[in-house]
């Protein structure tokens, strides 16, 4: 059940519908049946229960006796099943969202192991923790002590709550179907055919996905939180101004957040400041000195976390490529901070318009050629299409599918999802009375009529996430 189909939409308004009715003391359980159902029929639903049932039986366990071996358990039982389902050669089938919900109970179980949230006692809470609809398919990968505050709760029928909700999913629609469905046919075009569209087309191609990928996956994520709104439920933010980073590091704090919070708090501390790591920190502080030999450990430890995210989007050489190159340019941009400040101090020019600009574009573009694994088919055939981009560009007349008035219209939304990260429109929107926020919506709503693209039967392609 694509969040961009009719039949969501039916869903949502008739799940909607039966909450509010609901006495407020079971308004949580139809939340919970309602995700069973959302999930019936649009995945494979064995896996998400069998993944329930376990966290449960193994969060209980933990919260009677404080076991590294329990947890090490359920870890190495899901993350291995994880890693089994994405590696091709084993068949096995990828259920929807199956990345997110596990990650999700992983960091339950290891939370309980810390003490950091109580274990439930109730399976049914637990089981909507895991399966809550609206960010079971591509996020945002979600705490227990922070989703609990809103999810259980009797939440009470709200004009802000579903104002707001609706205003969200009509924008994320908006983005999935005015500009990243319009404009993915032309970077599959350019993917597919890598060796006719070089030089130029190559580059031309890493930007558009650019603009595909963050409407495609930022639109899913408003879908979500919008969704969630509508029924009180507050879900964490994924994005923030992801491409006003002025480096790697700082983007990758914007984008995707509840991913690169759970590889740094689950993975990236206990690396770095394990029994394991220390006495390796001491043995380098020994061989390189006490500056080297202090950071080489944290550097490792980031190079293994980015090696796993990697793996966690995908268990082939192009994801691996794609970890290793994010977490060596962090390491490398770490090292050369020195550099950095000895060029600041002396010309002065790192608080300069023209300077935080370049080094917005700068970022844009090094994620943007990071970013091409994921476009073309493998390591080789990304290195020879960026290659290419630093030849002779020779244009030629190709068409990108579409026509003029394709490209007019995915432009203006490309302006508009622009002006939507400046802070003013912002501003201007929650300024609005009722009557103005409705009017919005309804402008929406009529631009997603007039120039969405639709698959068959009304049913736009799968979101880019979903696959992960």
């Amino acid at each position: 059940m694509s969040f961009t189909s009719v039949a969501f939409a039916l869903f949502l308004a008739a799940l909607l519908a039966a909450y509010y009715l609901a006495p407020p003391g079971a308004r949580w359980v139809l939340l919970l049946l309602g995700s069973l159902v959302f999930y019936w029929f649009s995945g494979f639903i064995v896996y998400l229960l069998a993944t329930v049932a376990s966290t449960y039986l193994f969060s209980r366990l933990l919260g009677r006796k404080r076991s590294r071996l329990i947890a090490a358990i359920w870890l190495t039982l899901h993350i291995g099943l994880l890693a089994a389902v994405k590696i091709p050669a084993f068949g096995l089938l990828m259920p929807l969202g199956f990345s997110f919900y596990t990650f999700q109970s992983a960091g339950y179980i290891l939370d309980v192991y810390r003490r950091k949230t109580a274990a439930l006692r109730n399976p049914a809470k637990l089981a909507l923790f895991v399966s809550f609809f609206p960010q079971l398919i591509q996020g945002p990968i979600s705490r227990h002590g922070d989703l609990a505050k809103t999810l259980y709760t009797p939440n009470r029928l709200s004009a802000d709550n579903l104002s707001s909700g609706l205003r969200r999913i009509l924008w994320g629609v908006f983005k999935k179907l005015v500009i990243a469905d319009r404009l993915i046919a032309a970077v599959g075009l350019m993917s597919g055919d890598p060796e006719t569209f070089r030089g130029g087309y190559a580059l031309l191609n890493i930007l558009l996905y650019a603009v595909v990928l963050y409407a495609d996956f930022t639109g899913g994520i408003d879908i979500a939180a919008g969704a969630a709104r509508l029924f009180g439920v507050a879900v964490a933010e994924n994005f923030h101004k992801p491409f006003y980073a002025r480096n790697i590091a700082e983007y990758w704090r914007r984008w995707h957040i509840t991913m690169g919070s759970w590889f740094r708090d689950y993975l990236f501390y206990p690396l770095s400041v394990g029994k394991p790591m220390r006495r390796f920190s001491r043995l380098s502080r020994k061989l390189f000195g006490n500056g080297f030999g202090k950071r080489l450990p944290v550097y490792i430890a980031t190079i293994i976390t980015w090696l796993a995210t990697g793996l966690w989007h995908g268990a082939a050489p192009r994801f691996i490529a794609w970890g290793l190159t994010n977490g060596f340019v962090i390491v490398l941009s770490q090292e050369c901070r020195p550099l950095y400040k000895r060029f600041h101090a002396r010309f002065a020019v790192g608080e300069t318009a023209w300077y935080k600009g370049f080094a917005v574009v700068r970022t844009f573009l090094l994620m943007g050629f990071i970013r091409s694994f994921d476009i073309y088919g493998g390591v080789g055939a990304t290195a020879r299409a960026v290659g290419s981009i630093f030849t002779p560009w020779r244009w030629q007349s190709f068409s990108l599918g579409g026509g003029r008035a394709d490209w007019l219209a995915a432009l203006a939304g490309v302006l508009l999802l622009a002006a939507s990260g400046r802070e003013r429109p912002r501003r201007w929107f929650f300024s609005l009375r009722p009557a103005g926020r409705l009017l919005l919506c309804l402008l929406l709503f009529g631009g997603i009529l007039i120039f969405g693209v639709y698959g068959y039967g009304y049913d736009a392609g799968q979101f880019i996430y979903t696959r992960f």
